[in-house]
């Protein structure tokens, strides 16, 4: 005895052929990730503010930022991740928030009074980071994982 007919059988095998090579299951480019571990921090009050550019426009103020995460900072070190990113370019910029006010404080002349870093740990005490010497490179289906060491 059989249960389907042939009409009926052609018709689940059809329905099944377009569910298997529709759009909606069709595996789009694999997404990439950024891990930043945060070391040197000075101690475990407020937060770490980290924040991805993927173009130089804005770089590193934190006002003008691709995207943000907010990890809470605690003893050893601390990191943010950034996921779902297409591959290209990037820098990344990030402050110790010890006051939680969400913005980095400074001092005389501009200079930082919480920790900062950029990815490839190039700062300056008396300039801003540039993005030449911070941005990487971030393939398609890429978990980088990077360190960047507060400048206190």
């Amino acid at each position: 005895m059989h249960l389907l007919t042939r009409p009926a059988a052609l018709l689940v095998f059809l329905a099944c052929l377009v569910w298997a090579y529709s759009p909606a299951r069709a595996e789009g480019p694999a997404s990439s990730s950024i891990l930043v571990v945060v070391e040197g921090l000075e101690n475990t009050k407020g937060s770490i503010q980290c924040g991805v550019w993927k173009a130089r426009e804005g770089f590193p103020n934190t006002g003008n930022f691709s995207r943000r995460v907010v990890s809470l900072s605690k003893a050893g070190p601390a990191s943010c991740r950034f996921d779902a990113l297409p591959a290209g370019t990037y820098a990344i910029a990030i402050f110790h928030d010890e006051n939680g006010n969400g913005r980095m404080d400074k001092g005389l002349f501009g200079v930082p009074k919480e920790g900062y870093g950029v990815s490839n740990n190039r700062t300056y005490a008396m300039a801003p980071p540039k993005w030449e010497e911070s941005k990487l490179s971030l393939k398609e289906g890429e978990k980088k994982r990077i360190t960047i060491t507060l400048r206190n």
